[in-house]
Order: C-alpha cells, then structure tokens, then sequence
C-alpha cells in the first residue's frame, strides 16, 4: 500500500501526541480482538490510523474472490490516510491479525506531522 510508512524519528505515533499535545486534537485510541475488521475496502474514511501495538492487516479483494494480504502494519506504522486526505473510499480493508491497538487521526494532525518531521534533520547523517 503506497501510502504505509514509518518515522524514523521517533515514530509517527510519538509525533502525533506532540502535535495533539498543542492542542490539535485527541486521538481515539481503539482495541481490536486478533480477526476484528477495522474498516472495510469500499468504505467512506475520515480518519487515518497508527498502530501503538499489535499488527494490522491490509487486505484487497481479488476479483476472482478471497483476499490478497497488501501490507502488514506494525506499531509504528500509519495507514488508511489515502481516504480522508483525498476524499476517496477504502482502497483496502483492515483487520487485526493479533491483539492490537490503533490511534486514529484526522487529515489535519496527519498534515501537521508531515511538516513538522520533513522540517527534522535526518538523524543517520549525525
């Protein structure tokens, strides 16, 4: 999934409680079950989410049928930001494979984040 990635600068989880510390916004933090979906490929997305522990599952389904595994978020990890910060549907669908727990966020603290760590210096070159 184009849009998974992770901060090398100290996570994109401890980025976003910095940005929601001034005031941005509280986060929802969600626990999911090990095979409880979190969101389904089609559906209308408003916020994106960080996985604080556990692993998600993203999911597209094949035309002939069944799921094709697209990526596997750890903690760290962010996904589901491509539906609200273009205004699409789902493009996959997001399952617990293990006990886990997501922070979700909306496109502005995403933003937010962005810019603030793209403005860090690259700590490998220290």
């Amino acid at each position: 999934m184009a849009g998974l990635q992770r901060n090398d600068h100290g996570g994109v989880l401890a980025a976003l409680t910095l940005v929601n510390a001034g005031g941005v916004g509280e986060p929802e933090r969600i626990e999911l079950p090990a095979g409880q979906l979190l969101f389904e490929q089609g559906d209308e997305g408003d916020v994106a989410y960080v996985v604080e522990s556990g692993e998600i599952h993203l999911l597209r389904e094949r035309a002939e049928g069944g799921e094709a595994l697209v990526q596997r978020a750890g903690p760290g990890y962010y996904f589901g930001e491509l539906a609200p910060l273009f205004g699409m549907h789902r493009t996959a669908t997001a399952r617990a494979a293990v006990d886990s727990v997501v922070n979700s966020f909306t496109p502005h603290d995403l933003r937010s984040v962005m810019t603030r760590t793209a403005a860090l210096p690259d700590s490998r070159e220290a």
